[in-house]
């Protein structure tokens, strides 16, 4: 295995309740009032990439496509997962897209930090999803948010 793993320190973990607070103290009074247009869209498709959910996935080759509707022109990324590993891509690699996921780069960005769900954006038409069902169905468990989710 490559890398490093690391641990907080009990120092760390001792102070970790208070900076989760801070963060979501941050995120609260801070996060809505940043123009869409500083929303960066590949940070968000990563940040996704990295909470995924593998075990409410299927054991399976799987590329979810991410389109942001209020861009001129159109953005478009793609996390691609392969063996439980995530890959977030500017451009698809040659592979079908098993699910689409449409919405603003706003919208995707409150699913993000808990502000919104993504049954309510569904609901509200401000996300749409296209494609398998099964990911559909189960996108609630498997998408994953901030650990500062409000």
């Amino acid at each position: 295995k490559k890398g490093y793993e690391y641990h907080l320190t009990p120092a760390g973990l001792a102070i970790k309740p208070m900076l989760m607070e801070m963060g979501k103290w941050g995120l609260q009074y801070s996060f809505s009032d940043v123009p869409a247009r500083e929303i960066n869209a590949s940070v968000l498709v990563r940040d996704f990439a990295v909470s995924l959910c593998f075990d409410e996935l299927p054991a399976c080759d799987l590329t979810i496509e991410f389109i942001f509707n209020d861009e001129d022109p159109v953005q478009r990324r793609f996390i691609m997962i392969r063996k439980q590993t995530a890959q977030v891509c500017d451009e698809n690699l040659g592979t079908e897209v098993d699910l689409y996921l449409t919405a603003s780069k706003r919208t995707f960005a409150d699913i993000w930090y808990g502000k919104q769900s993504v049954a309510r954006a569904c609901a509200n038409g401000e996300l749409k999803i296209l494609g398998n069902t099964d990911l559909e169905r189960t996108i609630g468990k498997w998408l994953g948010a901030s650990q500062l989710a409000l």
